[in-house]
């Protein structure tokens, strides 16, 4: 498992200094359009998580990796779980880069009412991230990463588009019980819904992925 985490960083290597980029670029970007800098934080670790994910997956694809690996003696269920893992480790080191890219940002003054990352804004982040990849692995893993990437980036976006319909549904007055539920709870409730619900997708994920790596032929 930790050689094909190792196989992973290999990969990037060469493109490491992209997420350092790109954290500072959200800064700039996200400033203009969400005034109050609440979200940037959200969105960073989430878009720069998912880019790491896409990078590992495409490499993989144009080396043939699935060949090599299924050559050599290891399980394809270490395979798959190794996928899974690398994602969190994905997202906490974004989650470390874009609170050190905050704290420049905020010393600086460059953005304007900008905090420091919360445990909030990583907790919601991983949910999110978690939600695309989710849905996407057991794809990735049936029919490989050139066709699962239109699918991947229709999931991408529909994510994306969740909470703007939403807010639009709130904003003429007619919520669902279950927002008018969150929009009362505390941000712990809310961690623990949004968690428990990803735990389980990510469960059920896991197994299709498996099964559809399992029965695979190289």
């Amino acid at each position: 498992m930790i050689n094909l985490l190792i196989k992973d960083f290999m990969l990037l290597r060469k493109n490491l200094w992209l997420p350092i980029v790109y954290s500072f670029m959200i800064f700039f970007v996200f400033s203009k359009i969400d005034t109050t800098s609440q979200m940037i934080y959200v969105m960073g670790i989430t878009m720069i998580s998912y880019l790491l994910l896409m990078y590992s997956t495409a490499y993989d694809n144009l080396n043939k990796s699935d060949i090599m690996l299924n050559s050599l003696p290891l399980k394809r269920r270490d395979i798959v779980a190794e996928r899974y893992l690398s994602l969190f480790i994905f997202i906490a080191s974004t989650a470390l880069l874009m609170s050190i890219s905050g704290i420049i940002m905020k010393s600086t003054g460059i953005v304007e009412n900008l905090r420091f990352i919360q445990l909030f804004d990583v907790a919601i982040a991983t949910c999110s991230i978690c939600l695309i990849v989710f849905l996407y692995l057991p794809v990735y893993f049936k029919v490989g990463y050139v066709q699962a990437k239109m699918f991947n980036f229709a999931i991408f976006f529909l994510v994306f588009m969740i909470p703007t319909l939403l807010s639009k549904v709130i904003m003429n007055g007619n919520p669902p019980k279950f927002i008018e539920n969150l929009n009362s709870a505390s941000e712990i409730q809310v961690i623990l819904f949004m968690g428990s619900a990803v735990a389980l997708l990510g469960i059920g994920s896991f197994m299709l992925s498996n099964r559809f790596y399992s029965e695979k032929e190289f």
